[in-house]
């Protein structure tokens, strides 16, 4: 339970390079005039169910299970670790989830669907999380400015169904408080490290072990 828990929080990190204001990590070139759109499939079952992904009716997935950033950016999922985006048209844009036949892409049933409306040259993340007919859909800006040399750049977003607030820990470092559910912070920068610890506590307690 504990896992499932931990997978449903996401942290956006962005690593900087030793030269100010350059990437460690390739770099992403937008598609001038259309909006750059990733899926975070955090929407958890008590079995791995694959689905697809459909946006305005076009399928634009292999079948895939949570937790899964989709198509890149998902250090600690089943996703890859590329920083890649879907180039979508700007505008309001369906995104539905179906479920499949185990190794087919037969449709069986849809899970989800969401309308969420982009701008052109921006970059979002489509949150998905809870499950059955409570799941819900978070869309949050995305931010691609590079920090200063010796930096990151971080967010966090509370994807656990029925929890209170909760604080956000760096090792016993408050650095982020009461963030209700389906809530995200601003992104920030913090000193970059080989090896950091982040928990979270519900909000107002004392430093000390992450909640379970």
């Amino acid at each position: 339970m504990k896992n499932i828990i931990l997978c449903l929080f996401t942290m956006m990190i962005f690593l900087s390079s030793c030269k100010k204001n350059g990437y460690s990590i390739t770099d992403r070139s937008d598609i001038e005039g259309k909006s750059l759109v990733k899926l975070g499939l955090f929407s958890m079952r008590p079995v791995a169910t694959n689905i697809l992904i459909y946006n305005n009716g076009e399928r634009i997935s292999a079948p895939i299970a949570a937790p899964y950033p989709y198509p890149g950016g998902g250090f600690n999922t089943g996703g890859n670790s590329n920083g890649d985006y879907f180039a979508l048209e700007p505008g309001e844009n369906k995104f539905e989830l179906f479920t499949t036949n185990t190794g087919t892409a037969n449709l069986i049933a849809k899970l989800f669907e969401t309308s969420q409306t982009l701008e052109a040259n921006k970059r979002y993340t489509v949150y998905i999380a809870d499950t059955a007919s409570n799941t819900v859909a978070v869309l949050a800006p995305d931010d691609f400015t590079t920090p200063d040399s010796g930096f990151s750049k971080i967010r966090f977003i509370n994807l656990v169904p029925n929890s209170t607030a909760v604080d956000f820990y760096k090792g016993n470092t408050l650095i982020q408080s009461n963030i209700a559910y389906k809530q995200f912070t601003d992104f920030f920068d913090i000193p970059s490290s080989t090896i950091d610890t982040f928990s979270f506590r519900v909000a107002g307690s004392s430093p000390g072990p992450a909640i379970t």
